[in-house]
C-alpha cells in the first residue's frame, strides 16, 4: 500500500504545472543525460586500453627453441624507434614455410613488402620521404594494432635476410599481462571523476535545485496534512529517478549510435578501433544506473532540505546540526591528511598516487571547508554596524550550505584548473641541453645488412647536408670535410674536431656532452651504430629515418640528439580534453545554479521590501552576501589549489606556474562578480514595484 501511495505522489507531483514543472523535469533529465554520457565516455575509454592490451598481447611472438633457429619456419626481429617524436615499432618477419604463422592482422599468404598500421599509413600520406620508403604498402586489420594512432608495421623479408638474427616463433599471442603499452586504467578512472565524473555530477545536483512552485506547495500540504515524512522522501527519490532513468536509456542509444563505428574521439585523436567504446553486456547499465541513482538522492536530499527541513530545522543562527557538522569536519581532516601524506611521501609512485586521492577527496569535501569558512565570515560579517552587514552575516550564519552551494562548480573550476596546470608543467618541463645543441645529430642502429655499400647508399641518400661516423672499433671513422662543410668544428672552442678520417677526442667529448656513445653499442656485435650530423633542418628527422628505412634490411633505432624540437606527450592531449570537458561541465553548473538563485531571491526581497528596506540598500545587501561568500570559496579553492599543485611540481623539482595559478584566481573572482551584479539589480528592481509588498508571507518556495 505503501509503494503504490508513493509511487502515485511522484508520478502527480507536477500534474498542471506545466511552466516551472518543465523547466525542473528539463533541467533533470538533461543533467542526468550528461552525467550518463560522461559515464560512457569514462567507461569507454578504460575499455578502450583494456582490449588495445589485449590485441597487443595476442600479436607477440611465442618464442621456440633458439638452437633451432636456423631452421626455424619463421624468425622474428623487432624494433622499437620513434618518427617525428612519436613510438614507432617495425617487426621484421622471415618466412622460410608458406604454412607459417603470420601475426594478427596480416592475411593468409600475405606476400613480401610493408604492412602498415591505419595511423602509419595516414603519416605516410603526409611525409614525402615515407611515402618512397613505404610505397603501397598494405594494411593492418584492426586486430593487429593497438588503437588508430598506433605507428606499426611489419615487414616481410626473403629467407636468409635477417642473416641469422632473429628470433624463432612458434606461434602469436600471450596473456594481457605482457602489454606494455598504452595508459594504465587505474589512473584513467581516477582522471575520470576528476575531470568528467565530478562535474557531471555536480550539474545534476544543480539541477535539481531548480524548483517547482506548485510541487513544492503540493509536498508542504501533504506534509501538513499529516504525510508521513518517509513516505514524501520516496516520492520524491522515485520521481527524480524516473525523470533521469528516461533521459539515461536516450543517452546510451545517443552513445551506441555514435560511438559504433567510431575510431577517433574528439580532443584526443584516434585512441580507439572500431567497437572499442562500446561497453559490453551489463556494463550498458552501468551509467544510466549510475545517473539515475544520483538523480534520485540528490532529489530526496533537496525535498527534505527544502521541504521537511523546513518544517524541523535549526533555528536562525544555528548552523549546521553538530552531528553532521562534526562529521563532514572528520571527512574534511581526512582530505587534508592526504595532501600531507603525500607530501610526507615525497617523489615516489605511492606519493603521486596519494596526490590523485587527495585532489579527488578535496573536490569531495569541498563543500564542508567552504561551509565552515563561510559561516566564520558570517560571524565575522555579522559584527559590523551597518544593518546591511548584519543582516548579510545573519542570513550566511543560517543556512552557510545554501549560500555556498551556488559556488562549488566555480571554486572546483579553480581546483581542477590550477591542478591540470601544475601537472602540465611536470610534464612539459625541459631543461635537458640535447634540445639547445646547434646541430642535428641522430644515432642509428643498424641491425642486418648494414654493408659498407648500405652505409654509402645510406650516405648518397642523406647528400651534401649531412655527415656519418661510422664506427671502428673504439675510433669514429669521419669525412673531416663533410664535418666542416656542417660547421662542426666551431663548436669545440678552436679545437681539432676531425683529423686524418678519424673523430678526435674533442669531437667525441662534443658528443657525449648530449648523451650520446656509440662505444656502448658497438660492444654487441650484431649492431653497428653509425652517428648522423647535419645542420639543423626541421626535415632531418624524417629524412634520416627514410633514408635509413630504404638502406638498411634492420635498421631503425633511430635516436635523436640535437637541434630536435620537442614533442609534448600523448597524455598532455589526454590531460587537456578532460579539463576543457571538466570547464564545460562547470560553467554550465554556475549558469544553472545563477538563474535559479536570481529566481528564488524573489521570496527573500518580497520580505525585506515589506518591512521598509530600501532599493539601495536590498542591492548592497545582496552583492554583500555573494562577494563574502565569493572570496570565501575562490579564496579556499586557490589555497587548496596551489597545495596540491605544489605538491606535484616538487615531486619533481619543477617551480609552480604562480602566473597561471593568480590567472585562475582572478578569472574566478571576475566570473562570480557576474551573478553578484544580476543579483544586485534584480533586488533592486523588485525593490521599486509595490506589488511586492502584497501578502509578504507566503509559503517560501
Amino acid at each position: 500500500m505503501m509503494m503504490g501511495l508513493t509511487l502515485r505522489l511522484a508520478m502527480g507531483l507536477h500534474r498542471g504545472d506545466r511552466r516551472s514543472g518543465g523547466w525542473r523535469v528539463l533541467l533533470i533529465g538533461a543533467g542526468a543525460a550528461l552525467a550518463a554520457l560522461c559515464g560512457f565516455l569514462v567507461l569507454g575509454l578504460a575499455l578502450t586500453q583494456v582490449r588495445a592490451a589485449q590485441r597487443e598481447a595476442a600479436r607477440l611472438p611465442v618464442s621456440g627453441d633458439e638452437v633451432a633457429a636456423a631452421a626455424a619456419d619463421l624468425t622474428t626481429q623487432s624494433l622499437t624507434a620513434n618518427w617525428n617524436g612519436r613510438p614507432l615499432q617495425i617487426v621484421v618477419i622471415e618466412r622460410r614455410a608458406e604454412n607459417a604463422p603470420l601475426p594478427p592482422g596480416l592475411p593468409e599468404g600475405a606476400p613480401e613488402g610493408w604492412y602498415v598500421s591505419p595511423a602509419l599509413a595516414r603519416e605516410a600520406r603526409r611525409d614525402a620521404h615515407l611515402h618512397v620508403v613505404l610505397g603501397d604498402a598494405g594494411l593492418i586489420g584492426w586486430d593487429g594494432v593497438r588503437d588508430g594512432e598506433e605507428l606499426y608495421a611489419y615487414r616481410l623479408v626473403p629467407p636468409g635476410a635477417l642473416e641469422g638474427r632473429g628470433l624463432p616463433v612458434e606461434g602469436w599471442g600471450r596473456p594481457a599481462a605482457w602489454a606494455s603499452g598504452g595508459i594504465p586504467v587505474l589512473p584513467l578512472v581516477a582522471a575520470g571523476f576528476v575531470f568528467v565524473a565530478f562535474p557531471s555530477l555536480l550539474l545534476l545536483a544543480v539541477a535539481h535545485a531548480a524548483d517547482s512552485r506548485l510541487r513544492t506547495r503540493r509536498l508542504t500540504l501533504l506534509h501538513w496534512l499529516g504525510t508521513p515524512r518517509a513516505v514524501l522522501g520516496r516520492a520524491a527519490l522515485v520521481e527524480s529517478a524516473a525523470i533521469a532513468a528516461v533521459a539515461s536509456f536516450v543517452a546510451a542509444a545517443g552513445w551506441w549510435v555514435w560511438a559504433r563505428q567510431r575510431t577517433v574521439v574528439p580532443g584526443l585523436g584516434a585512441v580507439a578501433a572500431p567497437g572499442d567504446l562500446l561497453p559490453a553486456g551489463a556494463w550498458w547499465v552501468l551509467p544510466p544506473l549510475a545517473a539515475s541513482t544520483a538523480s534520485g538522492v540528490f532529489g530526496w536530499a533537496a525535498t527534505r532540505r527544502r521541504i521537511l527541513g523546513a518544517q524541523k530545522g535549526p533555528r536562525p543562527g544555528a548552523g549546521v546540526p553538530r552531528r553532521r557538522l562534526a562529521a563532514r569536519r572528520v571527512l574534511s581532516l581526512g582530505a587534508l591528511a592526504l595532501i600531507g601524506a603525500a607530501a610526507v611521501e615525497g617523489p615516489t609512485r605511492r606519493g603521486a598516487s596519494l596526490t590523485v586521492l587527495a585532489v579527488a577527496a578535496s573536490l569531495a569535501v569541498l563543500l564542508f571547508v567552504m561551509s565552515d569558512l563561510a559561516a566564520l565570515m558570517g560571524r565575522l560579517l555579522a559584527m559590523l554596524p551597518p544593518v546591511t552587514g548584519l543582516l548579510a552575516g545573519r542570513r550566511i550564519q543560517n543556512d552557510p550550505d545554501g549560500a555556498t552551494r551556488p559556488l562549488v562548480a566555480l571554486a572546483a573550476f579553480v581546483v581542477v584548473g590550477m591542478v591540470t596546470t601544475s601537472y602540465l608543467a611536470v610534464v612539459r618541463f625541459d631543461d635537458d641541453p640535447v634540445a639547445k645543441f646547434p646541430l642535428y645529430v641522430a644515432r642509428v642502429d643498424a641491425y642486418a645488412g648494414a654493408s659498407d655499400a648500405a652505409i654509402a647508399d645510406f650516405q648518397e641518400r642523406l647528400g651534401d647536408t649531412a655527415a656519418i661516423l661510422v664506427p671502428d672499433g673504439v675510433r669514429l671513422k669521419a669525412d673531416c670535410e663533410a664535418l666542416s662543410r656542417i660547421g662542426v668544428a666551431e663548436l669545440a672552442g678552436g679545437q681539432e674536431i676531425c683529423r686524418d678520417g678519424v673523430l678526435t677526442p674533442a669531437g667525441i667529448e662534443r658528443l657525449q656532452e648530449i648523451g650520446l656513445d656509440t662505444r656502448q653499442a658497438a660492444v654487441f656485435g650484431r649492431v653497428r651504430p653509425l652517428v648522423v650530423v647535419a645542420a639543423p633542418s626541421p626535415d632531418m628527422p624524417a629524412a634520416t629515418r627514410a633514408a635509413a628505412l630504404a638502406s638498411f634490411t634492420l635498421a631503425f633505432g633511430v635516436e635523436d640528439r640535437g637541434a630536435v624540437p620537442p614533442r609534448e606527450p600523448a597524455v598532455v592531449a589526454w590531460i587537456l580534453a578532460g579539463f576543457w570537458l571538466a570547464a564545460i561541465l562547470l560553467v554550465l553548473s554556475l549558469s544553472v545554479v545563477t538563474a535559479d538563485r536570481l529566481l528564488r531571491a524573489q521570496y527573500r526581497h518580497r520580505v525585506l521590501a515589506f518591512v521598509g528596506l530600501t532599493a539601495r540598500r536590498l542591492a548592497w545587501l545582496e552583492f554583500v552576501q555573494f562577494a563574502t561568500v565569493l572570496v570565501v570559496a575562490v579564496g579556499t579553492a586557490s589555497a587548496l589549489g596551489v597545495a596540491e599543485g605544489s605538491l606535484m611540481t616538487s615531486m619533481q623539482g619543477v617551480p609552480l606556474p604562480w602566473r597561471v595559478c593568480v590567472t585562475f584566481t582572478g578569472a574566478a573572482l571576475a566570473a562570480g562578480l557576474v551573478p553578484a551584479g544580476l543579483g544586485s539589480f534584480r533586488a533592486a528592481r523588485f525593490a521599486g514595484r509595490r506589488e511586492l509588498a502584497r501578502d509578504p508571507v507566503l509559503v517560501a518556495p
